[in-house]
């Protein structure tokens, strides 16, 4: 896998802005529906490895290395479960 915790959250982001500008328009089934289907498509993948980066780097910091930066996986150096 290629990309970065920015790059998630960009996604996420784009996903969620989608059915807010239909929610905000009054069409309150669609906005469910989209966030519901793109969820399960897209940005829930994204989500749960944003989370998994976030969690290395924490457990990295408190075993104390020193060059835990959330990004420095590149997700190509750490096992991310499928």
């Amino acid at each position: 896998m290629t990309g970065d915790i920015h790059d998630d959250f960009a996604d996420i982001y784009g996903d969620l802005w989608h059915g807010l500008q239909a929610f905000d328009r009054g069409d309150g089934v669609y906005a469910v529906g989209h966030w519901r289907a793109s969820y399960f498509r897209h940005w829930g993948h994204h989500a749960s490895l944003a989370i998994y980066v976030i969690d290395e780097y924490y457990r990295k910091t408190k075993n104390g290395e020193q060059d835990a930066g959330p990004n420095d996986e590149e997700r190509g150096d750490v096992s991310v479960p499928k």
